[in-house]
Parts: C-alpha cells; sequence; structure tokens
C-alpha cells in the first residue's frame, strides 16, 4: 500500500482526495489519495493516484510511473444509497475487470502473461460525503 491508503491482506482502504459525483444520474469522478503495489518475483508495480470515472461503463483509472492507465471496467451493484442525515451515498461496484491496457500493464511490470482483459480483479464500496 501507499500512503494514505490502509488496508489488510482482504480489504484496502482509500481516502477520497476529490472529485465531483452527480447522484441524479450517477455520473463523475471520485479521486482517491495513496495505491497498492503488486508483487511477483521480485518485481513490483505501484499503482497510484486511483480514479474511478462513472459514467455509462464506470472505469478505474491509476498512474503506473507518472503515467495514467484505465485498469479496469467497472459494472455498478444496485442504486447508490443515500444517508441525508449524515450527507453521504454509497456506491457499490460489484465487479472490476481488467481491460486490455490493464492487464498489459501488469503483465509488462511484473514479466508475466497471466494477466487478461476481462479478468475479475475487485469489487469496492465506495462512501462519500458530500462538502
Amino acid at each position: 500500500m501507499s500512503a494514505p491508503a490502509t488496508g489488510t491482506a482482504a480489504s484496502l482502504a482509500l481516502p477520497i482526495a476529490g472529485g465531483r459525483l452527480a447522484i441524479d444520474d450517477l455520473a463523475g469522478t471520485v479521486e482517491h489519495d495513496g495505491g497498492v503495489a503488486l508483487t511477483s518475483g521480485g518485481r513490483a508495480v505501484d499503482l497510484t493516484q486511483p480514479t474511478i470515472t462513472f459514467s455509462d461503463t464506470p472505469q478505474l483509472g491509476v498512474s503506473y510511473a507518472g503515467a495514467p492507465v484505465a485498469l479496469a471496467d467497472a459494472t455498478v451493484g444496485g442504486r447508490p444509497v443515500l444517508d441525508p442525515d449524515r450527507r453521504t451515498v454509497a456506491v457499490t461496484l460489484s465487479a472490476a475487470r481488467l481491460t486490455a491496457a490493464g492487464a498489459a500493464t501488469l503483465n509488462r511490470a511484473l514479466a508475466k502473461s497471466g494477466f487478461g482483459a476481462g479478468a475479475r480483479i475487485a469489487t469496492a464500496r465506495l462512501t462519500a460525503r458530500a462538502r
């Protein structure tokens, strides 16, 4: 993990750094601080500055070696859950699947060939507070 991310072997928490999200049509971006480092055979890939872009096809983007990478396409699972008292919205991404660019980046960085486009890599729950 890259600070200020926190987590365990089973989960990861990334603070929201910025962005805008329209609740009525679930459009916009949410930017996170921190990141994750994946290792294999003495090689590592640092994926930082995760950004979720919500649109018809939500996408998880990261920064790798200073360049943006469209890591995974995501599926929104169900409707956003609004809590007006706490001024929060919770959105579940039921499946994040590697894009061709994401798979190629991981294979190249880790000297592997096992990552393929469409491979499921994560589920996520995003909870954001309105300002």
